[in-house]
């Protein structure tokens, strides 16, 4: 960002929080405050009125416990911009970091429609389920977040409202429209929507793009309906070929059973998860419920298999071991050569 500035506030001293000498810049100043994020006072030492974008940036923790506490950080953080921005001293993008994607409501609840709510470590465990599932997904994941080459850009263009999503598809000569967003809120977002699709007032696009400044929307005289056949009878009697799948997952996660979740979305019947971990298998069951706030963990695809050791020792891997609930073992085993 050319010649742009940007302050940083933190509650640790200025020595603490400068950058390194090693720090290169293309002309973006940086300018470092030490204060607290949740007074007032201190927010508007950084001219937090008159900013672009705001990005509230949560602690890292180890447990759930430090999860909650630094996510009702986030929340008093929220609420003091949102009583800047009553007092119509704040007019901006607010992004807000937290780390358990179940305390996501209460931002939503106190703030609709104020802030986008990110959960770094929730982002993090789809994408490994994802990656893991598609070979080579990470460099492309790579390539779309970095600032090298093409990145997501949104933005509304009134003069498309009213066309289909077929027919905008050619509409750029530089960007390549990939989706829909209508708001903020969850499930705004659509990707690859139908054709049919109608562009609606407030509808953003949601391009792949060199930058924002790059594309623009062009005079129309390419007809998107040339050359392209319609597909629809084909897709309606596709039906994908899946097949039963043998996975392993090392280690533990706070939101473990999250991860299974999404697991379980995208594999087919019977398919078998052995978790390989140093947590003995009648306390995973109290984990996956998350002390009592989330329900019993169910499942429709997969079967969950239950091995304890550590994934850092080569013997543990060598052979795995099924075991019950209660920590017995079911006579069932398995070795790495048999997992997709």
């Amino acid at each position: 960002i050319d010649n742009d500035l940007i302050p940083v506030g933190d509650s640790r001293t200025n020595d603490k929080i400068s950058p390194s000498s090693s720090l290169r810049l293309l002309g973006t100043e940086v300018l470092f405050r030490s204060g607290n994020p949740l007074l007032e006072h201190d927010l508007h030492r950084v001219s937090v009125s008159t900013a672009k974008a705001i990005i509230c940036v949560s602690a890292d923790v180890t447990d759930e416990s430090s999860a909650d506490v630094s996510d009702s950080k986030m929340l008093r953080q929220v609420l003091t911009l949102k009583s800047i921005s009553a007092a119509r001293l704040l007019n901006c993008h607010v992004v807000v970091e937290i780390q358990d994607i179940d305390n996501s409501d209460l931002i939503h609840l106190v703030a609709p429609k104020f802030t986008e709510v990110m959960c770094s470590h929730d982002i993090i465990g789809r994408l490994m389920i994802q990656v893991a599932r598609q070979p080579g997904l990470a460099f492309v994941l790579e390539e779309l977040i970095g600032f090298e080459g093409s990145e997501f850009y949104m933005k509304e263009w009134k003069q498309l409202v009213g066309k289909t999503f077929r027919e905008i598809t050619v509409r750029f000569d530089n960007a390549v429209p990939v989706g829909i967003c209508s708001g903020l809120g969850q499930n705004s977002a659509r990707l690859n929507p139908d054709n049919s699709y109608v562009i609606k007032e407030g509808d953003k696009i949601l391009v792949l793009a060199e930058d924002e400044f790059s594309y623009t929307v062009n005079d129309g005289s390419y007809d998107a309906t040339l050359g392209n056949e319609d597909l629809s009878s084909v897709l309606a009697n596709w039906t994908p070929l899946l097949k039963k799948e043998k996975l392993l997952f090392c280690g533990w996660r706070r939101d473990m059973a999250d991860m299974i979740k999404e697991l379980d979305l995208s594999v087919s019947a019977k398919s078998e998860l052995w978790l390989l971990n140093t947590i003995p298998t009648q306390d995973r069951q109290e984990l996956f419920r998350d002390g009592g706030h989330k329900d019993e963990l169910q499942v429709e695809n997969l079967v969950i298999k239950n091995v304890v050791g550590n994934p850092n020792v080569r013997r543990n891997l060598e052979k795995l071991h099924d075991l019950d609930v209660t920590g017995k073992p079911t006579g069932e085993t398995a070795t790495l050569d048999e997992f997709d």
